[in-house]
């Protein structure tokens, strides 16, 4: 298991790394109030190599309250959450807003505010050069941001909302609402969960018969020999 020392120096005032000790057993949890626009991409560097260092033992609690911001930002920190390992714990505390919402998809575990307020939409930009490059650029960006919508969003929105989305419109949602779609994705993965573990006990079975029809191959010969 992790310890702090394993962890970086944390220098952010939005970031603790909290050394949790139960029943003998020791992990950690790295705490973060995405709470500020999110703009550079150097103000998570804290963030995200605390998240790096995590391990399948640990937890990451994100506290949302955000309008959103930069999505290519956004992007680091849900690529850097989905492959820590560690179990991710959100907690939307009021707003929670165009790139924030792509943190909030990143939840093993989700608790929200009453008065919360979920909006997701498309995103904002442009693309500047030779009228070819311009075109170029917004034929890959409309479905590059298709193919990243359905991945991250596709089990959250229906089908409908996602194109209403990708047409360019804002969806709005309470707590309730999104609270019993988080549960509906909670629910299908531990069914998948079930799955693979299923697949995993066959596998292991199979393998222990084998290893053991082999053993008594191994040991009838033995006494062949001997005799």
């Amino acid at each position: 298991m992790c310890n702090n020392n394993n962890l970086p120096p944390v220098t952010d005032n939005a970031l603790k790394v909290i050394e949790v000790n139960e029943n003998g057993q020791s992990y950690n949890i790295v705490d973060y109030f995405l709470s500020e626009t999110i703009e550079n991409k150097s103000d998570y560097y804290d963030f995200l190599r605390a998240v790096n260092a995590t391990s399948q033992y640990d937890e990451i609690h994100i506290h949302i309250n955000n309008y959103g911001g930069d999505l290519d930002a956004a992007i680091q920190m849900y690529h850097s959450l989905v492959r820590s390992g560690a179990k991710i714990v959100i907690y939307i505390e009021g707003a929670c807003m165009s790139a924030a919402t792509v943190v909030m998809m990143t939840a093993d575990e989700i608790e929200f505010c009453p008065w919360s307020s979920i909006m997701i939409h498309a995103y904002s930009g442009g693309d500047i050069g030779k009228y070819q490059e311009i075109q170029s650029a917004s034929q890959f960006h409309k479905e590059w941001f298709s193919n990243f919508m359905n991945d991250v969003y596709g089990d959250f929105l229906t089908k409908k909302e996602l194109a209403q989305v990708l047409g360019g419109k804002d969806l709005w949602l309470n707590a309730d609402d999104a609270m019993n779609r988080f549960k509906k994705i909670f629910r299908k993965k531990e069914r998948e969960y079930s799955r693979i573990r299923k697949e995993n006990e066959n596998t292991l079975k199979k393998i222990n018969k084998i290893y053991n029809e082999t053993k008594d191959v191994d040991e009838l010969n033995k006494d062949e020999d001997i005799k």
